[in-house]
């Protein structure tokens, strides 16, 4: 065991408002779903991130929160914060001014060595969102939501877990005014945190679900109807693209647990999130990236073009070059490459923004896709808000322009669209973030399971062609979700 020491710390806090205190512990026999089953007994609030993509490319960490200090949401621009059990009402007008306030009273230095991940807020922020970043923008109130805007935890406690080194780093993040005085205290918290974790593990019991019959917010006609409207608007020149979507429902007696386990062995992803907020859960497996910064570099990851995958090596092969040659799949995704050099170029600084990795394709269980990664460099002045909402939501889950795109779907699609094509991941103490588009995921809502897929409809668009793209994109939440129906 290795224990960061009271002198430490206190070499480690100078001129900042918090410092982690870090426990490093042996982890050679845990697991993250071993670790998550303990937590879950004891709070109704947690959360795990991973990274797991398939070829045995994983990501080296998994985090692990629970009892989270304090909560920040915000609905209609009506923010709220609770935190030790009551609710204080903030601006209503600067939501965000009180994310940035409460991340500063927690500002915490970089220490070389360290997950990147150390304590922070953690949630999500609904495709709905849009509308705290572009002020002109007014979704239909009568497509009215339960699901706020946006809905974060702040954890200032974290384990990560260390596939490389085989450990855990137990992380408590004190306050800087009374240093002797916290870290005594941090000290029982972490003695609490390896006492949980140390707790032998039985396999997580696994008791049939009852699903319900799985429903579409539209038929396929009003799907149709709804494409060839996006197709007018386009010859009109008001838009080049919009990505239509339809979200499928059920009611389900379980959380979503069973669902999680299911779906990070029969799709693995870059982004992997299981998070639960009392009655509201979220279960995804995300191959894409809204935003990131990591010490002031931006990332931004695009996904257009999409393939269902092959029954045979020789057919998935086959559509692979079908979908890398395919003019209209270039087409829409060059124009979401540059929808997005754009997006990162609003907060970086000049000349850094570069494009890697161009048509790059990855795979996953049910489908391929096109990427490529836009990077830069974060301006002096700008912080990790101001670069989310410079790329919220992103263009391969609205369209191009933006606000037009956002404005037309929100007339022809039936029902707004909550977490759906937003974004979910972390905004952490020191000024660093990692958020993934909200896809391939499904949301619990009380007694409800939902999960939605879209599909760029451009100026060629083919009906039936984009139907079955939501379709197959559908398949690894859906056949999760059955599968947790069986004994």
């Amino acid at each position: 065991m290795k224990q960061q020491s009271l002198e430490e710390s206190k070499a480690l806090a100078q001129g900042y408002a918090a410092v982690p205190v870090v426990r490093e512990i042996l982890a050679d026999t845990a697991t993250p779903i071993g670790l998550v089953s303990l937590v879950r007994k004891e709070s109704s609030r947690y959360f795990l991130l991973e990274s797991l993509e398939q070829n045995d490319q994983a990501g080296r960490y998994s985090f692990i929160g629970f009892d989270p200090v304090a909560r920040l949401r915000a609905k209609d621009r009506n923010a709220q914060v609770e935190f030790a059990g009551s609710r204080i009402p903030v601006d209503p007008n600067r939501p965000l001014e009180a994310l940035r306030s409460i991340l500063k009273a927690y500002r915490v230095p970089k220490i070389p060595g360290l997950p990147p991940f150390t304590g922070g807020f953690v949630g999500y922020f609904s495709y709905d969102f849009f509308q705290y970043c572009e002020p002109s923008l007014h979704f239909d109130p009568a497509k009215a939501t339960a699901f706020p805007d946006f809905d974060l935890m702040l954890f200032d406690k974290v384990i990560a877990f260390d596939r490389v080194l085989q450990k855990m780093y137990l992380i408590v993040n004190i306050k800087t005014d009374d240093l002797e005085g916290n870290y005594a205290k941090a000290q029982k918290n972490l003695d609490a945190m390896e006492a949980l974790v140390r707790q032998p593990v039985a396999p997580p019991a696994f008791t049939p679900a009852h699903l319900g019959p799985i429903t579409s917010n539209q038929d396929k006609a009003t799907y149709g109807e709804n494409v060839e409207k996006i197709k007018e608007h386009i010859r009109q020149g008001d838009i080049f693209q919009a990505v239509y979507s339809q979200r499928f429902s059920a009611s389900y007696d379980q959380d979503l647990f069973n669902m999680y386990r299911i779906l990070r062995t029969t799709n693995p992803s870059q982004y992997m999130v299981l998070l639960k907020n009392d009655n509201l859960e979220i279960a995804g497996s995300s191959p894409e990236t809204l935003i990131k910064v990591q010490d002031r570099e931006i990332t931004s990851m695009p996904i257009a073009g999409t393939r269902r995958r092959g029954r045979t090596e020789e057919e998935d092969k086959a559509l692979e070059r079908d979908m890398q040659t395919d003019p209209k799949e270039l087409a829409e995704h060059n124009m979401l490459v540059d929808l997005a050099r754009n997006d990162v170029g609003k907060v970086a600084e000049f000349g850094s923004v570069k494009v890697h990795d161009h048509l790059l394709v990855k795979k996953f269980s049910h489908v391929m896709h096109m990427t490529t990664r836009v990077t830069g460099t974060l301006k002096e002045g700008k912080d990790a808000i101001d670069t989310l909402c410079a790329a919220f939501p992103a263009g391969t889950l609205s369209g191009a322009p933006k606000v037009r795109a956002c404005e037309i779907l929100d007339g022809l699609e039936p029902e707004r669209r909550g977490p759906y094509g937003g974004g979910m991941g972390y905004l952490d103490f020191a000024g660093n973030m990692d958020i993934c588009i909200v896809i391939r995921t499904a949301v619990k809502y009380g007694d409800t399971v939902s999960f939605q897929t879209g599909s760029g409809i451009v100026a060629d668009s083919k009906v039936e062609d984009e139907f079955m793209e939501t379709i197959n994109k559908a398949a690894a939440v859906r056949q999760a979700l059955e599968a947790t129906t069986e004994a």
